[in-house]
């Protein structure tokens, strides 16, 4: 269900979805001190990115760094 949604909002990017390119631009665009909003139109993190291959993404996870992998 899609309810429409009114805001009045400004940002300097505005980057559509929170899979994992959409969050990459995002921390970077953010980090670089940008005002960033992110949409997303699935009710979870991640969109689409977050069930792939019926996994899980999480990065930096604390597998990963026993494993010693920087995150």
């Amino acid at each position: 269900m899609h309810l429409p949604i009114e805001a009045e909002e400004t940002c300097d990017v505005l980057v559509a979805g929170s899979g994992s390119a959409g969050l990459v631009a995002a921390l970077r665009a953010s980090s670089t001190g940008f005002s960033t909003i992110i949409l997303e139109r699935s009710n979870m993190v991640g969109g689409t990115t977050a069930l792939s291959a019926a996994g899980i993404w999480v990065p930096a996870n604390h597998v990963a760094a026993a494993a010693g992998l920087d995150g």
